[in-house]
């Protein structure tokens, strides 16, 4: 079962970079579009903020690439236990195939046979099935047209990533029980060519036996005949806990920046009893139907909202590097289930305040307090999200996401289209479009972005206890489940 990682409740720990105590009544709403943050000094007075920067503000610089590449080699390192030099290769190849993933399954459509990372020998493979044969001469352009046949390898598959999508789908419905107790989880593994049903090597019941000895009696997968590989995978039941990552009042410093409001910093709601949830804002985003729907719109987990109405009914807040807050919006819509675990906040309050500070209606960065990267202790660094999710999450990519607890954390994609029992507040709910990856992530993380040499990759769903693991929202599943679009640097981008 995955822990949740968005909204961090607690009931009325203070923060230690506040100033001064200040009672749990006193953190209400102090005039209609004035907030005060979690703890902060000011909240008695219902002070407003300072004065937002002023317009042509020189932004921050961003990352050195080569900081950046240092995490995801860690991180590859750690996770598969291969050495720095092929580490740095792997980076080296990921960075170099960019967005010809994206490429790659657009060209083939229904045809498109997984693609992934060999780590191990530093190589992009891309599948080949009986379906793909007749558009090889065109991927193969693609791959020359691109300078990418020395890292490129095809590899013969039995199913498309259709057939497997579809198969994985019918597990999900038989694993169902189990993973409404947290105690099965399905995917699909590209580099193998199969869907994977995990078990808990804890459960010992005739259900779990049962839908073991159902993956060994499933046809064996056989060139055109339409049947797909499926294998079954005793693992520790700690890999199969998750939770979500929102947190109830985090004691350590809040990550919040001045205007304008920018993806990766802290989000918080109104208090319930004194209670606050906080989050990780995730990613800008505008309405599929726009000239309908003109608002903005910010990303974010749909759990961030459990729990009493006035998460859900209430105005959430932000705050400035004072910890002076004001209210951003109030929540537009969310879903927890097989779409995944999503939201959006419709940002149609105090939009003077936190969208046009810079003389602009979207800042599409991400912020990311320095030190995790390198830098000096309380800077931030922009991160350019230039595309979403191209290219497309795959196995063994490195990734690495922000959060307001963990900050910068990379990780390795080990298994995409997840579908898993996530324990929630009002129970465990089956959660699908879910990607898995090593990376830590802690309560406060929930609804923070991930992204992959700049492009935008999804939103943290929750984590493993004790650091172990994380799985996050497909943005793509996202975009399309709430009908929106994050906006880039080249516009907005679907």
């Amino acid at each position: 079962m995955t822990n949740r990682t968005g909204a961090d409740s607690g009931s009325t720990r203070r923060r230690r970079r506040t100033a001064r105590r200040v009672a749990a009544g006193a953190l209400a709403v102090a005039a209609a579009a004035v907030w005060a943050a979690p703890g902060v000094a000011g909240a008695e007075t219902g002070e407003s903020p300072a004065a937002p920067a002023a317009a042509g503000q020189v932004s921050p610089p961003a990352i050195p690439v080569a900081t950046e590449k240092a995490s995801q080699v860690a991180a590859l390192e750690k996770a598969l236990h291969i050495g720095n030099q092929l580490a740095t290769e792997d980076v080296e190849v990921q960075s170099e195939v960019g967005n010809l993933n994206a490429n790659i399954e657009e060209l083939l459509g229904n045809a498109y046979a997984e693609v992934w990372f060999d780590p191990w020998h530093a190589r992009f493979d891309v599948g080949v099935a009986p379906a793909t044969k007749a558009d090889l001469p065109d991927l193969r352009a693609l791959i020359a047209e691109r300078g990418l046949q020395a890292v490129t390898q095809f590899v013969n598959v039995t199913s498309t990533h259709q057939e497997l999508a579809a198969a994985e789908s019918g597990w999900v419905a038989r694993s169902g029980p189990l993973m409404a107790k947290s105690e099965a989880a399905v995917s699909i593994d590209a580099a193998s060519n199969e869907v994977v049903v995990e078990v808990s090597e804890a459960d010992s019941s005739g259900e779990a036996q049962s839908l073991v000895q159902a993956t060994k009696s499933a046809p064996a997968a056989a060139s055109g005949s339409g049947s797909v590989a499926v294998v079954s995978k005793a693992v520790p039941a700690a890999k199969l806990q998750v939770a979500p990552r929102a947190c109830v009042f985090r004691a350590k410093s809040a990550d919040y920046c001045d205007p304008p409001l920018v993806t990766g910093t802290e989000i918080y709601s109104p208090p319930v009893n004194g209670v606050f949830h906080i989050c990780t804002a995730g990613f800008m985003a505008v309405s599929i139907e726009e000239a309908q729907y003109p608002d903005h719109y910010l990303l974010t987990a749909g759990h961030c909202f459990e729990g009493a109405s006035g998460y859900q009914n209430g105005e959430w807040g932000s705050a400035n590097h004072a910890e002076q807050g004001r209210g951003i919006g109030y929540l537009g819509y969310r879903f927890i289930g097989a779409q995944g675990d999503a939201a959006f906040i419709n940002l149609d309050v105090n939009t003077s305040y936190w969208l046009d500070a810079h003389g602009d209606s979207w800042y599409p960065y991400v912020y990311t307090p320095g030190e995790s990267w390198g830098g000096a202790s309380g800077e931030y660094y922009p991160i350019n999200i230039v595309g979403t999710n191209e290219p497309p999450n795959v196995q063994y990519q490195t990734p690495c996401h922000v959060g307001v607890a963990t900050e910068v954390q990379c990780g390795v994609t080990t298994a995409t289209n997840v579908s898993e029992g996530i324990s929630y507040e009002a129970g465990t709910v089956v959660v699908g479009n879910l990607v898995q990856n090593t990376a830590c992530a802690a309560p406060g993380d929930s609804g923070g972005p991930w992204i992959f040499n700049n492009y935008a990759m999804g939103l943290t769903v929750g984590g493993g206890a004790n650091c172990g693991g994380s799985v996050f929202d497909d943005l793509h599943a996202i975009d399309h489940n709430l009908g929106m679009k994050v906006v880039g640097f080249a516009g907005t981008v679907e």
